[in-house]
């Protein structure tokens, strides 16, 4: 392990950037949840008023004139409007979805290195992984060890 790596002041930082990421997840989450009914609804709003348009082109191809020409295009007018509404939506949903899903998998990173760097925290602080001197000025690492036929 090298001399400047403190793993300490690393999970720090892991936990900073951990709050962090949440933090942005979190907001794309609420956002995405604020903005999907209304794009639910207007998504609803365009096949509920699908069939009037098909109903329309129908009556039109069996009769071709001028009025139902125009009803028909005035309903397929409509239509592309309300598919527009509920597109526009889109982007911004999946901008969101990309946001949660790269946290979720960001802070699954930290959450799989955190245990390892709690241990290193936790080796550090025990004194008898340290080397510290106990007994006799002798540390556990330079202490003689007795074979089992010395005991005897």
């Amino acid at each position: 392990m090298a001399r400047g790596y403190n793993p300490v002041s690393r999970v720090e930082e892991l936990r900073q950037r951990f709050e962090t990421v949440r933090q942005q997840g979190l907001s794309a989450q609420q956002s995405y949840q604020q903005d999907y009914p209304q794009y639910r609804s207007a998504y609803d709003e365009a096949v509920a008023f699908e069939p009037q348009v098909r109903s329309a082109y129908d009556a039109f191809q069996a009769n071709k004139t001028q009025a139902r020409l125009d009803a028909y295009n005035a309903l397929l007018s409509t239509y592309e409007g309300l598919q527009a509404n509920y597109k526009a939506y889109e982007p911004t949903l999946q901008q969101y979805q990309t946001t949660m899903q790269q946290s979720g998998a960001e802070l699954d990173q930290i959450n799989e290195v955190l245990p390892s760097l709690l241990k290193q925290i936790e080796v550090e602080r025990d004194p008898r992984k340290q080397g510290i001197r106990r007994d006799y000025q002798q540390s556990i690492l330079t202490s003689t060890v007795r074979s089992p036929s010395a005991i005897r």
